[in-house]
């Protein structure tokens, strides 16, 4: 008897609940397993949905990593402990919701948490990506300190300041201070204080906090981006080569003017375009060129390449213990692919915004069941995933 309208008229009896009923299952599953949430990752995936969903305040286009534009989609934003990727809490959003729009919001939810459950001793760090802080969001974190709630997020340095602390530090002082860990490639960072400033539109007042700020160099990524630069100037070589020289003084190739002009256009598209000197000189009909890498013009193009911000407002995090956490950030996005795909959960096809809500609650309670149980069999010593543990209870 459990078809379609009945598991259609479930949802709906559901869908008022959404809230209770999370907090009553996830507050009893982190107490019993006595989960660590000293340290949360929170993460917007997204959700892709078929069809045209006219009506829906929930489905709608909108941006969001690894899936295509021209689907309509339904943003997930999930809190998930560093202790084995539990999910602590989670919200469905619209399709065009924008991460840092999430961030307060988020910060209530937690809060409704953590009302119901003791906090750990020496407070909960969040951790979010680049897409999580700006001055303003700076400043409501600040706010949060006391009831012992702290961030760590990278951030994309937009004013001023910001730039110049990302740019001011020069290379022998960044590889003074090696990071060693657990990461598997080569860190340096080093701590300076950072100050936010956030002015509100409506009174004008303005506000200022002073955190720290975490100047890290990666030697991987400024590699590759060096080896990624050379390869295109290789091309960009080749199409001169081919495209410009090989035709010199034939009919319409014949005019110092005309040359520049052609050759000028391939350096404004190509990306590395301004690190390359190219010389036409001679008269018509006897045209000539030669061209080089401007090595100084290369070097600033790669100098602030692998570098980045994290940024935090606790008290006592050293430099590595900043990078390590900010690393393990990843915890997020597996857990949200589990819930895509080893949760055959879906698809399933609903028309009501409710009905889509009251799902993602079925596919989150799926994914804590999921987790919990991948943890309890790796804490007792089976070294095995969650989808391998499906797999053994397959045959039943």
């Amino acid at each position: 008897k459990f078809n379609d309208d009945y598991l259609g008229r479930a949802l709906d009896a559901v869908e008022p609940h959404l809230e209770m009923i999370w907090l009553e299952i996830v507050i009893r599953a982190f107490e019993h397993y006595d989960i660590d949430v000293s340290v949360i990752f929170y993460d917007l995936t997204a959700f892709i949905m078929m069809g045209e969903y006219k009506d829906s305040q929930l489905v709608s286009f909108g941006f969001a990593h690894n899936t295509p534009m021209d689907k309509r989609k339904v943003k997930l934003a999930g809190n998930v402990a560093q202790d084995s990727g539990i999910l602590l809490a989670w919200a469905g959003l619209p399709g065009q919701t924008a991460d840092m729009a999430t961030v307060e919001e988020n910060l209530s939810r937690l809060e409704q948490v953590f009302n119901r459950r003791q906090r750990p001793k020496d407070g909960t760090l969040i951790v979010g990506d680049r897409a999580m802080l700006n001055s303003r969001l700076a400043v409501i974190y600040d706010t949060q300190k006391d009831s012992g709630l702290y961030y760590l997020c990278g951030l994309e340095p937009r004013d001023k300041a910001h730039k110049d602390l990302l740019a001011d530090l020069s290379v022998q002082d960044l590889r003074a201070n090696y990071l060693t860990g657990k990461m598997g490639h080569r860190y340096w960072g080093v701590k300076r204080p950072i100050t936010f400033t956030y002015e509100n539109e409506e009174t004008g007042e303005k506000t200022q906090v002073t955190h720290t700020a975490l100047v890290v160099f990666s030697e991987a990524t400024h590699r590759s981006w060096r080896k990624k630069y050379i390869k295109q100037l290789r091309a960009l070589s080749t199409q001169l080569q081919e495209e410009v020289k090989d035709k010199l003084n034939q009919p319409y190739w014949r005019t110092v003017k005309t040359i520049r002009r052609s050759v000028q256009s391939r350096l404004n598209k190509s990306p590395v375009g301004k690190a390359m000197q190219v010389d036409v000189w001679g008269q018509p009909g006897a045209v000539q060129m030669e061209w080089r890498v401007d090595r100084t013009v290369l070097h600033e193009m790669c100098r602030l390449k692998g570098r980045y911000l994290l940024v935090t407002d606790h008290p006592n995090l050293s430099a590595l213990e900043m990078l390590e956490t900010y690393k393990d950030k990843d915890k997020a996005e597996k857990r949200f692919r589990v819930a895509k795909g080893v949760l055959r959960v879906r698809p399933i096809y609903l028309h009501k915004d409710e009905r889509i809500s009251a799902m993602l609650l079925v596919n989150m309670i799926a994914l804590l069941v999921y987790s919990l149980a991948e943890r309890r069999c790796q804490r007792n010593g089976l070294k095995i995933t969650g989808r391998q543990m499906l797999y053994e209870f397959g045959s039943l």
